[in-house]
């Protein structure tokens, strides 16, 4: 699996500068200052970038819970067997 700081760093340092995206006359001041800081940061491509950002982050999410379901599922058979064995001394 991708890490997807890493992804987004590859995508950061590929992308062009935002006034280049963008038509001279754009009135980049009608965002908000923290969405102006993110289109800086991350150009014109800003929601496609960090949406696939979230999702990454989104699938990372489910397989570590997959996984921890799968380990407690087999911890606890590994308890109960234990425990049986325990009692039939």
């Amino acid at each position: 699996m991708v890490n997807p700081l890493e992804k987004l760093r590859k995508h950061r340092d590929e992308l062009p500068n935002l006034r280049e995206d963008l038509p001279e006359d754009f009135p980049l001041e009608i965002f908000s200052e923290a969405s102006q800081d993110i289109l800086q940061h991350f150009g014109a491509d800003a929601p496609k970038i960090l949406n696939e950002y979230a999702t990454d982050i989104e699938d990372a999410l489910i397989t570590v819970c997959q996984a921890y379901k799968e380990l407690k599922a087999a911890f606890d058979k590994q308890m109960i067997y234990k425990n049986s064995t325990k009692n039939d001394k």
